[in-house]
């Protein structure tokens, strides 16, 4: 009975006997970083002596840069909440620096500042932090952002020289940082685009004078264009994947008619309307590719002139296609887009009342630089 008593102790004194003593010291690396700092994961853990509840300064040659305690640990990394800040600067990703055991502090049960772990997530653990209904009372701006972000599971890692935010603790090659605490963390809720735009399209002309055919005819055309998008980064569902879209396009060509005996037309337009773009991921990824469709009817104002006769129209234009949009750490941005583009136009000559319906189809291509703001 007595060896079987004494096996029981011996088992539950085994974790004392190898956790680290007050004072002991251990170098480490900082693998990652929350976006608050308020989270670390070290490449240290259980097998160093480290366990659940330490307590420890963290610090460098020149002096203590934070405090904190583990929240969870396994056989060679650990998860420390970060009670106390004395130098911010020196918490970086890939950072080497001391641990020093210390005693326990008492932190706050405020419970912005609780740590836990969701271990209901697929793959890696996911940092989070449980916000009550009170969670952002008395906080800043910034500190509710980086609340957020440890809720979601966000975390900055060091690659290649940058930093990026990830959603997870993922931190493979392959992985693409979803820019929240760049771009959704400063809104960037607004994008101005300027655009140019080549269109090769062929125009179907018809009148109301009777016993007249209808002509065909061919125009290829430059155009510029601008747009303001709006986004949606508080939401978490589907509208954070949809922009909506304000648009103008400016364009001025001239129609090569099939038939020899038909006059050129000239003509300059002025079309404005709205839209929506729905990304295929993340429209707040920088450094990445963003692949989107896009839907848009605008209204024209068209005024022609041929052989010296001058009309004037109005008319619908509806569009549909795909692109790709690509944005810098700062906010701007460039992107592709190929259109399928079909409009009707309504003239009339106004010394004869002769009305004249053109539709144009076919393909266009947009190319423009933005900023997100």
């Amino acid at each position: 009975m007595k060896r079987i008593l004494s096996f029981f102790l011996l088992l539950f004194t085994l974790p004392n006997i190898w956790a680290l003593e007050i004072d002991e010291k251990l170098t480490t690396r900082i693998i990652k970083i929350s976006a608050s700092k308020k989270t670390l994961l070290l490449n240290r853990g259980l097998e160093d002596g480290l366990v659940v509840g330490d307590h420890a300064k963290i610090f460098l040659t020149t002096g203590v840069i934070a405090r904190g305690v583990i929240v969870k640990a396994s056989p060679t990394r650990s998860i420390w909440s970060v009670y106390r800040i004395v130098d911010g600067a020196q918490l970086i990703p890939d950072k080497v620096v001391n641990i020093k055991v210390a005693t326990a502090l008492k932190i706050s049960e405020d419970p912005t500042k609780q740590i836990a772990i969701d271990n209901n997530v697929a793959g890696s653990d996911r940092i989070i932090i449980p916000l009550g209904p009170d969670a952002n009372n008395g906080l800043s701006a910034q500190d509710q952002i980086d609340l957020k972000g440890l809720q979601s599971g966000g975390v900055m890692v060091s690659s290649g020289g940058k930093q990026y935010f990830y959603r997870n603790m993922d931190t493979r090659d392959s992985s693409v940082g979803a820019g929240r605490d760049v771009l959704y963390g400063q809104s960037r809720s607004t994008e101005f685009t300027a655009l140019i735009s080549w269109s090769s399209l062929s125009l179907t002309e018809e009148t109301n004078i009777e016993n007249t055919d209808s002509t065909t005819s061919s125009v290829s055309s430059l155009s510029v264009g601008f747009s303001f998008e709006r986004y949606f980064p508080e939401d978490d569902g589907i509208w954070r994947r949809i922009s909506l879209l304000a648009f103008l396009d400016l364009s001025n060509a001239t129609s090569e008619s099939d038939n020899a005996n038909v006059e050129d037309t000239s003509t300059s337009k002025t079309t404005f309307g709205g839209g929506l773009n729905y990304h295929f991921s993340d429209p707040y990824k920088f450094e990445h590719m963003i692949f989107f469709i896009s839907g848009k009817l605008g209204y024209v104002k068209a005024d022609a002139s041929t052989g010296g006769i001058d009309t004037t129209g109005t008319g619908l234009q509806m569009s549909g296609g795909i692109g790709i949009k690509f944005y810098t750490l700062s906010g701007f941005g460039m992107r592709l887009l190929l259109d399928l583009h079909s409009e009707s136009v309504k003239t009339t000559n106004s010394s004869d009342d002769t009305e004249t319906t053109i539709t144009s189809t076919g393909p266009k291509i947009y190319a423009g630089m933005s900023y997100r703001f």
